[in-house]
Formats: structure tokens, C-alpha cells, sequence
């Protein structure tokens, strides 16, 4: 186990496991020891472990080897597994925030994986709005990671982004704002790119992929370095014109990394973008004399090891896994949890007591719209061609009639606490506008998904919602769902009172 001013950071890619565990002194953090488990060939295919028991022997031994068990780490998610989306969300408290933004994601926010953990930055906000920065990646990979790496004998506390851990490092070094600014990681198998606005990544990009062949003694060839300074041009541009409409542009760059030809791509970088200022970083640790070496390739485990407890950043850890690591906290508190529950039991029996002179009248109603449709429909039919088929036109009727009894109670059983149906109305042909109101923004969601269960629904979709004096008032359309021929045939239709 490691004392209070040790911690340890970890990144986990196709090349290996590798971390550095730092101590903080009097001057500052400084790195104590490093170390590197290599993967071969083929350990991970299309963002998948292969031969995942003997990985897990070999990952034990290693950190057996390492007298890393027991210990916490701060876990980095590669940049190839992140995706960057910007909102802009109405200002609204920062206790609203969290559920506005969740509700975003869930209805509209569209990402190419399924099954999502994020995290979000407010990047600023104005009178009307506030933009907000969200950061996703596919949970599947994160949960492989760290089941892989607690079965080994770590914790994993945090999972940050590799981009703002090699910042935290740079900054350690280079005292910057990282206002307008790219930062060029550089390893044996990526040239990575991160650019950052007003301290927050913005963009990421793996701009290129190569090997030893693509180098020479650590130097880029001719080609090689043509082909990444063309691919850092376009994304320059479209940093300026795409993200920020032509009001922003990079003006300095940072390079850092393990191999020797960040200086050669620096100066060739800055011959091709004469106006940004371009500036090279190296890490270096004051270790004692047998162990001190420079430590460029560790640069993103020394920033992810020396992030601050207490200081904001992104998080992301899967919600289970939170939850799990809270279970004590929570039991502590399970008798009070339980009294608010009761009480919220007894607040609920009492405010439906005086919602149903509401609820009766509004049956009365849709009993009253029900009957007028069935008339109508009755007309037209009796009005048809002599020669229209008879059993098709009661087949008809009985498909879309409803019970309208039925559908209030349905819909009025699934509201969320404390929430409240204002309006209904029935659109023909078969169309229910609802309207209800909640002080509670994460009802709207969740009474989405209550109504797209319900048997007499089609389909349901969230028109609109809006914020009035702290109410959530939100709007639904309704599509009956028509009951195929076959059940029609066998219930007859006899028992519907619609």
C-alpha cells in the first residue's frame, strides 16, 4: 500500500501496460519509479482483449513483480475511444445542469456506440445559454479495463481522458493557460493531437500510425514528416473555421513525447506555420543517480498519478462501478434513506387523494370525444357504397377503438411522483397530445419511457419541453397502436367498452 504523498497513474493500448507512481516533495511531485509491461502482437483486435486469462496471469505476475497490489491508480482512456460533442443548453442552476444534460444525451444527443459513459465541462456560459463540453467513450472497453486490471490486484479510482493528463503534465513543467493551444504527443506507435481552448480539449485526433520502418534512429523521414505537417495543416483549419467559425486560431504549439524526433518536427512545423509559436517540452524527474533518466514516454502516467483529489476533471468511471465502490457510505445512512421513503409514500397517497375529482372529469371527457368518434365513423360508413363489405367495416371500427377509461388509468398510474397531467387531447385519426408538468427535470425522461411501455401506445415521441418558474412542463404525441388482424379475430372485440 502507498502512503498519502505517493500515487499512481496507468495507461493501458495496444502497445502495453505502463505507469510511473510519483511522490510529492517540497518542490513539487516528482517521479519515483516506472514501469512497462509490452503486449504482443494481436493482444488486442478491434478494441477487444484476445487470450484474456493468459494476458491476466501474465498482467498478475507483473504487478506482483512491480509491488503495485493493493494500490490505487488513475486510470488514462486512450484518445481513439473518446468522442467529443459541444451543447448548448439553457442557463439554468447548477444543480438543474447535471439532469439537463442527461436529458440531452439520452433524446438527442446522437453517438456512433451504444451504451455510453460520459462526463461534461461547462465551457461558458452567457445570459441565455451555456456551452458545454461532453466527453464519451464506449463502456464495454472501459469495463474490460478495469475488471482486467482490479482481477490483477489494482484499484481503479479514476478513468481521465489522455489528452488533459498530458496536459497536467506539460503544465507541471510549463506554466501555461492553454488558451488557443495544440499539444503533439508523440510515442513508438502514434503522433497524437490535442487542441485545447480556454484550457478545455476541444478536439483530438490520432492523425498517424507508424512503426520503426517510418523513423530512423529516431529521426521522421522525409515522407513521413511531410505527411504529418499536411494532416496538422487541415486540422489547424479546422479548428479555426469549423469549431470556431474563423474567431479563434491556434496560436502556439507544444511538442513533447519519447522519441528524439520531436525536435525535427518542431522546426519543420514552424517553417510550415511561421506565425504559431512552436515549443518543445521534456519530463524529467530528480531521482537518484542510478535511476535518473529522462522520461518522455511516461509523460501521461506522471500526469494522470499527480492529479488533485479535490480538483474538478473529468470522470469516466461507469456509474455501477461508482455506485459499488458507495455501498458503505450508503448503509450508514439506510435508516434515514428509509424514512424519507416513507414519507414520500404518504405524501404521494395524499396528493392522489386530491387529484381524482380531476382525473373523473377528464374520463367524462374522453368518454364524451370517444362516443362523438365512434358517430362519425358510423356515419361515413353507413354513407359508403352500397357494396362495400360489411365485416371489414366492423373489422375497422374494432381496430381503433379504445377504452378510454383503460388508457387514464394507464397513463395516470405511470406518472412520476409530484408530477401532474394538464392537458389531453385527441387528435384523429389516432393521435393523443398530453401535456403534464414536474418540479423535477429527470420525470420528463423518465414518463417518456413509462408511456412508449404502454399497451395502447404505437409509438410515443418528446415534442418539446420548457422551464416555468422552476415546473418542467413537458409535451407528448401519442400514436395508437393498431392491433393486428389475428388478435382481432380471436378476442372478437366483444369486451371493449370503448
Amino acid at each position: 500500500m502507498l502512503d498519502s504523498n505517493k500515487r499512481v497513474g496507468l495507461t493501458i493500448d495496444h502497445g502495453g501496460v505502463r505507469y510511473a507512481r510519483v511522490r510529492k516533495r517540497k518542490k513539487g511531485w516528482e517521479i519515483e519509479k516506472t514501469g512497462f509491461l509490452p503486449f504482443a502482437d494481436g493482444v488486442i483486435l478491434d478494441d477487444q482483449f484476445t487470450s484474456i486469462e493468459e494476458l491476466r496471469t501474465s498482467l498478475k505476475d507483473w504487478v506482483k513483480k512491480e509491488r503495485l497490489n493493493g494500490t490505487s491508480i488513475t486510470l488514462a482512456i486512450p484518445t481513439s475511444q473518446i468522442i467529443i460533442r459541444k451543447l448548448q443548453v439553457g442557463t439554468v442552476h447548477p444543480k438543474e445542469l447535471n439532469q439537463l444534460i442527461n436529458l440531452e444525451v439520452e433524446t438527442a444527443l446522437h453517438l456512433p456506440f451504444e451504451d455510453p459513459v460520459y462526463d461534461y465541462i461547462a465551457a461558458g456560459s452567457a445570459e441565455q445559454s451555456t456551452d458545454v463540453l461532453v466527453y464519451a467513450s464506449p463502456q464495454k472497453w472501459i469495463k474490460q479495463c478495469i475488471e482486467l486490471l482490479e482481477s490483477a490486484g489494482l484499484k481503479v479510482k479514476i478513468a481521465e481522458l489522455a489528452s488533459t493528463a498530458f496536459a497536467r503534465a506539460i503544465q507541471a513543467r510549463y506554466k501555461d493557460s492553454l488558451e488557443n493551444t495544440m499539444l503533439i504527443h508523440l510515442d513508438k506507435a502514434n503522433v497524437e493531437v490535442y487542441m485545447f481552448h480556454q484550457g478545455h480539449p476541444v478536439f483530438m485526433r490520432v492523425i498517424n500510425e507508424y512503426d520503426y520502418s517510418g523513423s530512423e534512429d529516431g529521426m521522421f523521414t522525409p515522407e513521413l514528416i511531410s505527411s504529418i505537417n499536411a494532416e496538422i495543416s487541415r486540422l489547424l483549419s479546422f479548428y479555426q473555421y469549423s469549431i470556431h467559425d474563423g474567431q479563434a486560431r491556434i496560436v502556439q504549439a507544444i511538442i513533447a513525447g519519447e522519441l528524439a524526433g520531436r525536435t525535427q518536427l518542431a522546426a519543420e512545423l514552424q517553417q510550415a506555420q511561421p506565425d504559431m509559436r512552436v515549443e518543445t517540452v521534456e519530463l524529467e524527474s530528480p531521482l537518484r543517480k542510478r535511476v535518473r533518466r529522462k522520461l518522455d514516454e511516461y509523460m501521461i502516467p506522471f500526469g494522470l498519478a499527480i492529479r488533485e483529489k479535490t480538483s474538478p476533471g473529468i470522470n469516466l468511471m461507469p456509474e455501477k462501478v461508482r455506485k459499488t465502490k458507495q455501498i458503505p457510505a450508503k448503509l450508514l445512512i439506510a435508516g434515514i434513506v428509509w424514512l424519507l421513503c416513507l414519507g414520500a409514500i404518504l405524501a404521494l397517497n395524499t396528493n392522489n387523494r386530491l387529484q381524482i375529482s380531476d382525473y373523473e372529469h377528464t374520463v367524462q371527457v374522453l368518454r364524451d370525444k370517444t362516443s362523438l368518434l365512434q358517430q362519425q365513423l358510423s356515419s361515413q360508413n353507413t354513407e359508403a357504397e352500397a357494396d362495400s363489405d360489411p365485416q371489414a367495416v366492423v373489422q375497422f371500427i374494432n381496430e381503433h377503438r379504445q377504452d378510454a377509461a383503460a388508457v387514464l388509468d394507464e397513463l395516470t398510474n405511470h406518472l412520476p411522483y409530484g408530477s401532474r397531467i394538464t392537458a389531453l387531447e385527441y387528435n384523429n385519426p389516432g393521435r393523443l397530445a398530453l401535456t403534464f408538468k414536474s418540479a423535477d427535470l429527470t420525470a420528463l425522461s423518465t414518463y417518456l419511457t413509462s408511456l412508449r411501455a404502454m399497451t395502447f401506445a404505437g409509438s410515443v415521441e418528446l415534442q418539446s419541453f420548457a422551464d416555468n418558474n422552476g415546473q418542467w412542463f413537458g409535451s407528448y404525441e401519442i400514436t395508437w397502436k393498431t392491433a393486428p388482424p389475428d388478435t382481432q379475430e380471436a378476442t372478437g372485440g366483444t369486451d371493449n367498452n370503448g
